[in-house]
């Protein structure tokens, strides 16, 4: 296995994904392939946005936007950790990979 790259420094605590925001041009398309295929549960519903979940606290948000390239764009991640905050060194890291990725990156917590 390789190991990671030294600039990315020491590994902090657990974290996970605790929201995906994925906004969609067709809302309804994507509500199906995310129930019939992925098998996600519908827990929030409405005009605009759907969110799914899964076992384990896996969740993504579905959001109507017209115009998208592609019919669809990953728009804003959130991450959390169970036990103890993001540190400022955390967010200073977290800020030049969403300017990269052209995305919102939430660190929760």
């Amino acid at each position: 296995m390789t190991p990671p790259p030294r600039e990315l420094g020491e590994p902090g605590p657990p974290t996970r994904f605790d929201l995906i925001e994925h906004h969609v041009s067709d809302l309804d398309g994507a509500v199906r392939l995310f129930t019939e295929v992925l098998e996600g549960q519908p827990e929030a519903a409405g005009a605009e946005a759907v969110e799914l979940t899964w076992p384990e606290g896996k969740r993504i948000r579905l959001v109507r936007e017209a115009g998208l390239p592609l019919g669809g764009a990953l728009h804003h991640i959130r991450f959390a950790r169970a036990a103890g905050a993001f540190s400022s060194q955390d967010r200073d890291r977290a800020d030049p990979l969403a300017k990269r990725l052209g995305l919102t990156v939430d660190l929760a917590g």
